[in-house]
């Protein structure tokens, strides 16, 4: 995928976490061949609020729905997590099956991805940008309905995205005897 082409689906996941209130900042990391080439950033720990994404070719890596888009790794016991994988051929293959360009599907399946982190689940909603199956002939219709989040999502992403108040720090010590 072209550089301009990646910046165009970076829009499209801006735009559409807009719509939920919720601003965007990246940073851009490159594969392992040329992380000598990648910012300091992306050597560090991952900071509270951050993700996560990675494009690669779905056919390199074993998942249990090959046509899935994508995969975001939750953990569901504390409904949270920071990385998801988008499978950047299955996304150009579903783009050319319904005559649309690529960075509009890549766009949003990286924003679903990073909705699943943030919402803290895997499960799918069953209208709106976090359904599990995107037919040629809905990506062709282009409905504003089928590509946003939904109310609900975008309060449970603000929920889990705002700060605690922290009142006083707990702290536990083991008893070593």
């Amino acid at each position: 995928m072209s550089p301009a082409d990646f910046a165009r689906a970076r829009g499209f996941v801006g735009d559409l976490f807009a719509g939920v209130g919720i601003g965007v900042s990246w940073v851009e990391c490159g594969s392992d061949e040329s992380a000598a080439d990648s910012p300091a950033d992306c050597s560090r720990p991952l900071k509270d609020r951050e993700l996560i994404v990675r494009i690669v070719a779905g056919e390199t890596h074993s998942i249990s729905d090959p046509s899935a888009l994508g995969y975001s790794l939750v953990d569901l016991e504390v409904a949270q997590g920071s990385i998801a994988t988008v499978y950047i051929d299955r996304v150009t293959a579903l783009a050319r099956r319904a005559h649309v360009e690529t960075a509009g599907v890549l766009g949003r399946a990286i924003a679903d991805e990073m909705g699943h982190l943030l919402i803290g689940s895997n499960r799918h909603a069953s209208q709106g940008l976090m359904r599990a199956t995107w037919a040629p002939r809905e990506l062709r219709r282009n409905a504003a309905i089928d590509w946003q989040f939904s109310e609900s999502e975008g309060q449970v992403m603000h929920g889990r995205l705002r700060p605690p108040m922290v009142d006083a720090a707990e702290v536990r010590l083991a008893d070593t005897q």
